[in-house]
């Protein structure tokens, strides 16, 4: 099976951390300006440690006969559990939580299951905090450095933001944009079970749209295509048991 799936499940795990609202404040001037709008335009940060639990069903297409549909859900601070159907059979699952992770590939009735390479499995569940990096950065043991300004293709400028989650990971880039302070883009390296290395991603993020009171990006362009969500649920049950594995 094409693994790239998974690499798209995981993208739209980076939802945690992009719940942006336009504002049209005058340009930050330093970091803590940057993070300060950043979370204002959120909502606040208690705002954001509200969110406990997100539901994402996206989707793309391949060709004209291929529909990819991908549900994730995430239950901050518990785990991800995501699934990857190709019109309309379930072909992979990925299940991931503090203790690792596992994903489990279907092919003419027969599965496969590998247990993901413990960098994959942390990196994974640290992109699933639904607070993101800008809240209790401290507390979480996160570092920040303000890398400049960038101009984007579309968006025009942006903030680049470099944030440090692990001391034994490569720092990721946030790019917020200087008009509204939108979460334009990320880049980052992921550890790849399958091919036994660290692999660079990235991830643009477009048409927000109001959800529960938070807009969120309907549309994620990555490296591999794009996605599509359908329709998020704020803070929907999510049965502990989905995480056994």
């Amino acid at each position: 099976m094409n693994t790239s799936w998974l690499k798209n499940a995981r993208h739209l795990l980076a939802v945690g951390l992009m719940m942006c609202a336009a504002t049209h404040a005058a340009h930050a001037q330093n970091l803590e300006d940057i993070v300060s709008r950043h979370v204002q335009a959120l909502g606040g940060a208690d705002k954001l440690r509200a969110v406990k639990t997100l539901h994402i069903d996206a989707g793309t297409k391949v060709l004209l006969f291929m529909n990819i549909n991908i549900r994730t859900l995430i239950a901050d601070a518990q785990g991800v559990w995501s699934s990857v159907v190709i019109n309309g059979d379930e072909k992979m699952r990925m299940i991931v939580t503090r203790q690792g992770g596992v994903t489990i590939e279907s092919d003419e009735g027969k599965q496969k299951r590998t247990v993901m390479d413990a960098r994959e499995a942390k990196g994974t569940f640290d992109d699933a905090d639904l607070s993101g990096p800008f809240v209790d950065t401290q507390k979480k043991g996160i570092s920040l450095k303000l890398l400049g300004e960038k101009k984007l293709p579309r968006v025009g400028s942006a903030y680049v933001i470099e944030v440090q989650r692990d001391a034994e990971r490569t720092p990721s880039r946030y790019y917020i944009r200087t008009d509204n302070f939108l979460l334009a883009r990320t880049e980052a390296k992921t550890f790849s079970t399958e091919d036994k290395a660290w692999k660079d991603e990235w991830t643009d993020y477009d048409d927000y749209r109001t959800v529960s009171g938070i807009p969120l990006a309907h549309k994620m362009t990555t490296d591999d295509g794009e996605l599509t969500v359908n329709s998020y649920k704020v803070n929907a049950p999510i049965e502990s048991k989905i995480f056994e594995y």
